[in-house]
């Protein structure tokens, strides 16, 4: 019997990699073609935000992306891929909150096939492999996620 378990953990665990590594795929594959090697004014814009700390705190709304940005530039990378690389790090933490929400409140293959409909769909794909802070707005997930995290977190600190 133990061993059928650990199989199937051995299993489940190739399937959240091999969707991990898909995802990450999806949005990582031809980003440095995206607009044909030119970047939009939005991309030149936010990379010019993240350079230095006054802008950092002019904007704090934007502060998430620019953080990254700015912690990437000055380790010495000076390249506007990296506004795309931030962008990707935040749309791909997204789409894990989205399918944890989904998980939480129906059931687990309804929650699977709905976000690889997130995933795949032409809006998060858009402000997610763009370059811009426009990918803050999936934050919202992470406050609806919020208070599950807190309902479904272990009560350690209670008497007994």
């Amino acid at each position: 019997m133990r061993e059928k378990l650990s199989t199937l953990a051995s299993r489940q665990r190739m399937l959240w990699l091999g969707a991990s590594i898909g995802i990450l795929f999806l949005l990582i594959y031809r980003l440095t073609s995206l607009t044909r090697g030119l970047y939009s004014p939005g991309e030149i814009i936010a990379h010019h935000h993240a350079q230095s700390w006054h802008t950092l705190y002019d904007n704090p709304l934007e502060l998430p992306y620019n953080l990254v940005v700015w912690l990437g530039a000055t380790l010495g990378h000076h390249s506007m891929i990296l506004n795309r690389l931030a962008a990707v790090l935040f749309g791909f933490a997204a789409v894990w909150l989205f399918y944890y929400i989904l998980s939480n409140w129906i059931s687990r293959r309804i929650a699977i096939f709905a976000t690889i409909l997130f995933a795949t769909s032409n809006g998060f794909l858009h402000a997610t492999r763009l370059g811009t802070a426009a990918v803050l707005q999936l934050g919202v997930l992470l406050f609806i996620a919020l208070p599950i995290m807190i309902t479904n977190a272990p009560n350690h600190h209670r008497r007994k």
